[in-house]
C-alpha cells in the first residue's frame, strides 16, 4: 500500500504546475497527505477527503526545481478508545457559607458543596435532625441554630453554619374599646400589637387625620370622642420582608338617635305649620 504521485503536465519555468497525490484505500483512521520538494513539504495545497483522500499542489515553478524530487508522504492517524483518569482524594468543602438568613415559611435548601472523589454525600445536622445538600424544606422558626455539615466519600470532613430565621411581619390583634363602651366625650386608645423579624414598623390609616399616634407607632388615642371619629381603623406593620395590615371599626350606639328625634320634630313642625303659614299668606 502506497500513495499515488502524478505530476500533470509539462513543468516550465514561471508557471504553476499541478502534483497530485492519492490514497486510494479506505482506512479506519483519519489520513493526511503531504507533498514535498526536496526536503521541503509544499503549502499552498488543497486536500480532498471523498471518495478516497487526494492532496493538490500548485507550486509557481522555478529554475531551482530542476532536478528535485517529488515524493508524497502519507500519515495514518488511528487513536484508541479513550479512557479517562479517575483520582481517589480527600473530600474538601467548596462552597459552604458559614453564616444563613432564612425567612420563616419560605422553601429553602442547605447549599453547601463539596469536591473530592468520589464524589462526597453532604448532610447538614442540628442534634437529630439532618437535611441532605439541596433537599427543600419549609422553614420554620425552630431551625435556627448551629449546624454541623459533614462531606462524607473515603473520609468525612465537617464545618459549622449558624442558621438565622427571620419573619414576615403578622398582625395578633387590636385592642380596642367593645363597641357598647364607645361613647360621645369618651377617651378611646386602639394597641396594635404585630410579630415579626426585624422587629416591624407600625402606620395608620384613620377616618381623621387629628388622632394621637404614639412614637412607635403601635397606639392611637381619641380625646373627647365625637360622631366625626366614627369609621374605620387601619394598622400597618412593615418590615423589609413585607408587610400586614389589620382592621378594627369604631361606631357611636345610640350616636344617630338625638338626629333622628330631632328630624322627627322637625317633620311634625312642618306638618303643623305649613297650613297655617300658607293661609296666612293668601
Amino acid at each position: 500500500m502506497e500513495p499515488v504521485l502524478e505530476i500533470r503536465g509539462p513543468v516550465m519555468d514561471g508557471e504553476t504546475v499541478d502534483i497530485v497525490c492519492s490514497w486510494n484505500y479506505k482506512s479506519e483512521g483519519k489520513v493526511n497527505l503531504y507533498i514535498k520538494l526536496g526536503e521541503e513539504t509544499l503549502t499552498s495545497c488543497t486536500q480532498e477527503n471523498t471518495p478516497y483522500p487526494k492532496v493538490t499542489c500548485e507550486p509557481e515553478v522555478d529554475k531551482n526545481f530542476h532536478g528535485k524530487v517529488v515524493t508524497c508522504e502519507v500519515q495514518l492517524v488511528i487513536r484508541s478508545k479513550s479512557e479517562t483518569i479517575f483520582v481517589n482524594s480527600d473530600p474538601f468543602f467548596t462552597d459552604c457559607p458559614k453564616n444563613i438568613t432564612w425567612v420563616e415559611g419560605e422553601k429553602k435548601a442547605f447549599e453547601c458543596k463539596a469536591g473530592g472523589y468520589p464524589p462526597p454525600n453532604v448532610t447538614c445536622s442540628m442534634g437529630s435532625i439532618s437535611y441532605k445538600e439541596g433537599e427543600t424544606f419549609t422553614v420554620s422558626k425552630s431551625m435556627a441554630g448551629k449546624y454541623i455539615c459533614k462531606a462524607h466519600s473515603i473520609d468525612t470532613v465537617s464545618i459549622e453554619i449558624y442558621v438565622h430565621v427571620e419573619s414576615k411581619p403578622s398582625i395578633l390583634h387590636i385592642d380596642g374599646p367593645p363597641e357598647s363602651q364607645v361613647t360621645a366625650g369618651k377617651n378611646v386608645t386602639l394597641t396594635c400589637e404585630a410579630y415579626g423579624d426585624p422587629a416591624p414598623a407600625y402606620s395608620w390609616e384613620t377616618p381623621k387625620s387629628d388622632v394621637e399616634i404614639s412614637s412607635d407607632g403601635r397606639t392611637v388615642s381619641i380625646w373627647d370622642m365625637k360622631p366625626a371619629y366614627k369609621g374605620t381603623y387601619t394598622c400597618k406593620a412593615q418590615n423589609k420582608h413585607g408587610n400586614d395590615t389589620k382592621s378594627l371599626t369604631l361606631t357611636m350606639p345610640g350616636a344617630n338617635k338625638g338626629i333622628r328625634e330631632e328630624q322627627r320634630w322637625s317633620i311634625v313642625i312642618l306638618t303643623e305649620i305649613l297650613p297655617i303659614l300658607i293661609y296666612l299668606l293668601y
